[in-house]
């Protein structure tokens, strides 16, 4: 009975291992989805910022 106990408490060890390596894991992906969301955003300011800029010096040479 005590070797069930004490290998089942192993298993449940390794597997709260997995678990707490699996969740690192994914706040690391988490964290580099940000930031490329970051740079997303970031660069669709910038593209709008230039559409603005193409737009206007259109309408200047509108005859």
């Amino acid at each position: 009975m005590s070797t069930h106990i004490s290998q089942a408490a192993g298993e449940q060890s390794e597997t709260t291992a997995d678990i707490a390596k699996n969740i690192e894991e994914i706040n690391h992906i988490a964290d580099d989805s940000y930031q490329a969301m970051s740079e997303i955003a970031s660069t669709s300011q910038s593209l709008t910022s230039l559409a603005n800029q193409q737009s206007e010096l259109v309408h200047r040479f509108k005859l």
